[in-house]
């Protein structure tokens, strides 16, 4: 691309939209396929979460909690969010937050420095997203 041929006022000819629009339906169905391949693993992961929890294996704050969520009063990001603030909910999430901490406190040097770097990367990889995003979106605008 050179300033000449897409300076202000130059037209981008239709071959370089069509590939700009090629390029953004490709990452469309990348992220689409992931997404689809994420949601059924939580799928099954939920739904083995929830009947163990109507069955009481997670006590009596989950099993009050699953009730709720199966008559659609509350959701479980709800409840591990902060948006419900139920006294079962709030137990729940207290207690998750002290069993992060005895497990953060509990691991070795080597698995903190991991831990850390994984973070890192997750960071790194949802800020380089959020820019192609941002690049993409605005490269929309201009068309």
């Amino acid at each position: 691309m050179t300033t000449e041929e897409y300076g202000v006022g130059a037209d981008p000819s239709l071959d370089d939209i069509y590939a700009l629009i090629d390029s953004l339906q490709e990452m469309t169905d990348s992220l689409h396929q992931e997404f689809e391949d994420d949601s059924e693993e939580e799928t099954d992961w939920r739904e083995e979460w929830a009947d163990s929890a109507r069955h009481g294996d997670y006590g009596d704050d989950w099993k009050i909690v699953q009730r709720r969520i199966d008559r659609e009063e509350t959701t479980l990001d709800a409840v591990l969010l902060g948006e419900d603030q139920s006294p079962e909910a709030r137990r729940i999430r207290e207690t998750s937050k002290e069993n992060l901490s005895s497990l953060e406190e509990s691991l070795d040097d080597e698995d903190k420095d991991q831990l850390d770097s994984l973070r890192d990367e997750l960071s790194e990889a949802a800020q380089s997203l959020q820019e192609r995003i941002e690049n993409l979106t605005q490269q929309l605008k201009g068309l």
